[in-house]
């Protein structure tokens, strides 16, 4: 008996000592659609860990405001079609680390998906009269942004906003999976 125990003792401490120096698993990232037009991650130098891990201050680079108050532009919340959060901000970061590269809508009411991380889409959406609306990208992620900070709840996001210094680009964040028209 007491050399069972002794070799159960013993086979235990091999199993533990082999799990605990065993090689952590990789976190596997989703994929990224981006728009005809717009750089890949590989020619921006930036992966799509860098998009979860960075914080947005690292793709801003002090552009243009990562965060206003909801009282200078209003947003809109959805309660459906909701986003990951961390898909979104992944989103969003990319749009930011574009800085002034142009993120343009042709056509009124038209939406353009701009990019597609995982769950999370981000659209711009033509809101003027006039047939084609342009912004810096980084503006547009800061009408991103505004939603991710406003719009979150429970670990999902779904919202609008406009881009920063442009009330004519509407900027929509929500599950990649919608197809439906801004509310």
């Amino acid at each position: 008996m007491a050399r069972t125990t002794a070799l159960t003792f013993t086979v235990l401490q091999i199993l533990t000592a082999f799990f605990a120096t065993a090689a952590p698993t990789e976190k596997v990232y989703p994929s990224i659609t981006i728009a005809e037009g717009l750089p890949s991650l590989a020619e921006l130098g930036l992966t799509v860990e860098d998009l979860y891990t960075k914080p947005r201050e690292f793709f801003s680079k002090g552009q243009v405001p990562t965060k206003r108050t909801n009282d200078i532009v209003p947003y809109k919340c959805y309660s459906t079609d909701r986003a990951n959060v961390d898909d979104a901000t992944a989103a969003a970061n990319y749009l930011a680390s574009l800085g002034n590269q142009a993120c343009v809508v042709k056509g009124i009411s038209t939406l353009i998906t701009f990019v597609t991380v995982g769950d999370a889409k981000i659209q711009g959406w033509n809101v003027s009269p006039h047939a084609t609306v342009s912004s810096p990208c980084s503006n547009a992620a800061t009408g991103a942004y505004d939603v991710l900070d406003y719009c979150t709840s429970g670990g999902e996001v779904a919202g609008q906003m406009v881009a920063y210094g442009n009330g004519d680009l509407g900027v929509i964040v929500e599950s990649s999976g919608s197809d439906e028209i801004p509310r």
